[in-house]
């Protein structure tokens, strides 16, 4: 949830797949249905020096035997419930592109080409 601009909770939502109506996601949470418009995380995170301590903090917690890796969605989380760090969002109006999977790369490097193409994305973000 974003409030004021900042992240409030996150809701990290799992096997999504797109329908005519927008998205569902088959994870046992509910809405099932998703929102075209709802916010959503596209892992691209900025983080300041000082959560340096906590993401090393995470680390070391952490069972890597059970689960082999950390996703940054559900430290972030954490971080939110249990610290006063702020976490602000930047919205944008660019459509969503996933990539989960190496497979996807291709159409999401095809999608993303059409969008700067056509005037919706600039070539370069950081000029």
């Amino acid at each position: 949830m974003v409030e004021d601009g900042r992240l409030t909770e996150i809701v990290e939502r799992r096997n999504v797949h797109s329908t005519l109506e927008g998205y569902d996601a088959d994870d046992g949470l509910e809405p099932v249905s998703l929102s075209p418009l709802a916010t959503v995380s596209m892992n691209l995170w900025g983080f300041q020096p000082s959560i340096i301590p906590l993401m090393r903090e995470s680390i070391s917690q952490h069972d890597f035997e059970t689960d082999s890796e950390i996703q940054l969605s559900t430290f972030v989380g954490q971080v939110l419930e249990s610290s006063s760090h702020v976490f602000e969002v930047l919205p944008t109006r660019s459509r969503c592109i996933g990539i989960t999977h190496a497979k996807d790369l291709p159409v999401a490097q095809l999608l993303v080409r059409l969008e700067i193409e056509s005037g919706h994305r600039p070539e370069y973000a950081f000029v």
